[in-house]
């Protein structure tokens, strides 16, 4: 099991040790965090973990776990090992959940009502799809994987589709669908104000956390991947394999 640690957000710290755990998620709560781990069966499965204490409560099995904007549900992958991967909608106080759509990797927008996601293209490649809760509707917006929904909700950071061996970050425009090129690296997430990019790249010493500024070239803060943003954006939380 991977380890989650914490680190400012400036680089200013070292990192300090917070739980066990792989697909951290902070929750606007900023006591609170999802992570996932494995059960005896190799199952996983999505914890609430409390910071304060560092107590951890099953939720739900799944994993790629988001936070609703206000904190009360969480979007989600299946757990079924084999088949076509599945988002589900679980409500963080009860575990009850709701299918959504077949897609991986959710993202939700800051209306509460939209869902980025990865599903399967035409050309059967990943790509990028948002859903509205409300309606249903899917809308497809790019080739892609990873997506991260802007604060604004007006674009969608995302991995692209690529040949090359390093994956490349990108910005697609939902209004114009316009996209471009932002740095080469992984996992993207927007920090809560939307003036920032955490994400995961070549560090010192393998895979690196960097903070991404507009303007700016790219600061490592820590060692480590899968970079999460607290909700007040001044720290990062990231996992080192163990």
């Amino acid at each position: 099991m991977s380890s989650i640690y914490v680190v400012e957000a400036t680089g200013s710290s070292n990192p300090a040790f917070l739980t066990h755990g792989d697909d951290p998620a902070w929750s606007p709560d900023p006591n609170i965090m999802a992570t996932t781990a494995l059960n005896d069966e190799d199952v996983p499965g999505i914890y609430l973990v409390d910071l304060s204490s560092s107590e951890a409560t099953f939720l739900t099995d799944g994993d790629d776990p988001n936070w609703s904007p206000d904190g009360t549900r969480l979007a989600l992958t299946s757990a079924n090992e084999g088949s076509t991967p599945e988002l589900y909608v679980v409500t963080a106080a009860s575990g009850q959940t709701s299918f959504v759509t077949n897609g991986s990797q959710p993202s939700w927008a800051s209306d509460g009502n939209r869902i980025a996601f990865t599903g399967q293209g035409t050309n059967g490649d990943p790509s990028i799809y948002v859903i509205e809760l409300d309606t249903g509707q899917v809308t497809f917006v790019t080739d892609g994987s990873k997506p991260s929904f802007s604060p604004d909700g007006r674009s969608i950071a995302f991995v692209g589709v690529s040949g090359d061996t390093d994956p490349e970050i990108y910005l697609v425009d939902l209004a114009t669908e316009d996209v471009t090129f932002v740095t080469n690296g992984d996992d993207p997430v927007w920090s809560p104000d939307g003036s920032r990019l955490a994400f995961t790249g070549n560090g010192e010493v393998g895979s690196g956390v960097f903070i991404l500024t507009p303007g700016s070239d790219p600061l490592q803060v820590a060692n480590g991947k899968q970079p999460t943003w607290s909700p007040d954006g001044t720290r990062v939380a990231f996992i080192v394999a163990g």
